[in-house]
C-alpha cells in the first residue's frame, strides 16, 4: 500500500523567505570567486552594523525587518560594487529583474502598504470603516490576530515572515509588494505595480472539478501536471478516490489550474450550480454574523473547528470543499434574512 505521506500537499515546500534572503545575501558576500569575497568588517562600514551583529545575522536568518533588510542589501550593493536589489535577495527565479527597488527603508515600507491596498482595491476616497474592514479580513486570512492594528491600519514596517505571509494571501512573489514600478519599460504608466486581480480566481466551481476528476485526462507525471504545480501523487491521490469533496481549497486552486490548462486545449467544461466564492466565505466569516457554536449546529464541523476559523487561526484554505461550501450557503442565507438571525 502506498504511504500516506506520498499524498502530501506540498511534498517540496520551498523554504522561508527569511532562510532564503539570508542565503541568497551571504552568496552575495562570498562573490562567484574567491577574491571576490568580502569580509564582515567590510559590511560593517558600509551598513553601520557592528560585524560581530553581522556575523549572528547571517549565521541564525532571523526574520529581521524591512529598515534591516534594506540596509544589509545596500551595504552589500556598495562592497560588491554590483547592482544587488531587494528583488535579487527575495527571488527564487529571475522575474524580479522587470521590477524597481529603491534604496530607502521609507520609500520600501510605503511602497508595501500601496501595493497591498493596491491589490485590494482600496481608493483614496473609500470609507474608513470599508477600509479597516478590507484590512482586518487581508490580515486575518493571511494568519494573523485581528488584534494587530498597526497592520490593520498600514502602519510602521513588517518582518520577512509577515511579508510572506501577505504575498501567499495575495499569491504574488515577496518582492513584487516591496517594488516601486511593474516594469522598466513602461515607467511613466501609472497602473503597473501590480495588475488587477481577476474576481474568479477565487471562484471554485466544485461540480466542473469533479468532472475534471472523473476525465483523468492527464497522466499523474505529465508536464500539464507539474506547469499547475500539482505533484503526481497529489493528482494519483484523487484520480483514485474520483471526487473532491476532501479536498483542501488551497489544492483546489492548483486543480483549478490544470482545469484551465485542459480548457484552453480541449474547450471548457460543462459549469456547475456548485460555486464557492471564497473571498466572499471569508468576509462573512471574519464580519463576526456566526459563532463557533452555530457553525457546530450545521453538522459540518466541530464549535473548536469553527471558532479557529473565525478568529484566523486557521487560514481558510486549509478547509475542505464540502465543508467549505455548504458552510458558504449557509453563510448566505443567513446575510439574506433578518438581522436578528444573523448571531
Amino acid at each position: 500500500m502506498m504511504s500516506k505521506r506520498l499524498f502530501s500537499d506540498e511534498p517540496n515546500a520551498p523554504k522561508p523567505l527569511k532562510e532564503l534572503f539570508w542565503e541568497n545575501a551571504e552568496k552575495a558576500r562570498m562573490g562567484e570567486f574567491w577574491k571576490d569575497k568580502k569580509s564582515y568588517r567590510e559590511l560593517s562600514e558600509a551598513t553601520g552594523i557592528p560585524s560581530g551583529s553581522l556575523r549572528m545575522l547571517f549565521m541564525n536568518k532571523p526574520k529581521g525587518n524591512i529598515p534591516k533588510i534594506v540596509t544589509i542589501t545596500n551595504g552589500l550593493a556598495k562592497v560588491t560594487g554590483k547592482n544587488i536589489t531587494l528583488g535579487k535577495l527575495l527571488a527564487r527565479d529571475n522575474q524580479h529583474e522587470v521590477f524597481e527597488f529603491p534604496r530607502d527603508p521609507e520609500q520600501v515600507t510605503e511602497n508595501l502598504w500601496h501595493n497591498i491596498r493596491k491589490k485590494l482595491e482600496i481608493t483614496e476616497d473609500m470609507d474608513e470603516g470599508e477600509v479597516r474592514e478590507r484590512m482586518t479580513v487581508f490580515v486575518v486570512s493571511s494568519g494573523m490576530a485581528q488584534t494587530n492594528y498597526n497592520l490593520i491600519n498600514q502602519r510602521g514596517t513588517v518582518s520577512l515572515d509577515t511579508l510572506e505571509k501577505f504575498s501567499k494571501r495575495l499569491r504574488v512573489e515577496p518582492y513584487e509588494l516591496l517594488a516601486t514600478i511593474r516594469r522598466r519599460e513602461i515607467i511613466d504608466r501609472d497602473d503597473f505595480t501590480i495588475p488587477k486581480e481577476n474576481v474568479s480566481d477565487y471562484h471554485i466551481d466544485i461540480g466542473k472539478l469533479n468532472t475534471f476528476i472523473k476525465l483523468q485526462p492527464y497522466s499523474p507525471n505529465g508536464q500539464e501536471v507539474a506547469s499547475a504545480d500539482l505533484s503526481p501523487q497529489n493528482l494519483y491521490h484523487y484520480y483514485s478516490k474520483g471526487t473532491i469533496g476532501d479536498m483542501p481549497i488551497k489544492t483546489a486552486y492548483k486543480f483549478k489550474r490544470l482545469v484551465d490548462i485542459y480548457e484552453a486545449e480541449y474547450g471548457p467544461l460543462e459549469p456547475s450550480s456548485r460555486v464557492l466564492d471564497v473571498k466572499e466565505l471569508e468576509r462573512f466569516l471574519y464580519s463576526g454574523m456566526i459563532t463557533g457554536y452555530a457553525i457546530a449546529k450545521t453538522g459540518l464541523m466541530n464549535a473548536t473547528n469553527g471558532n479557529l476559523y473565525i478568529r484566523g487561526k486557521r487560514p481558510i484554505e486549509s478547509m475542505q470543499l464540502d465543508r467549505a461550501f455548504g458552510l458558504y450557503k449557509h453563510l448566505k442565507r443567513l446575510k439574506k434574512g433578518p438581522i436578528n438571525s444573523l448571531t
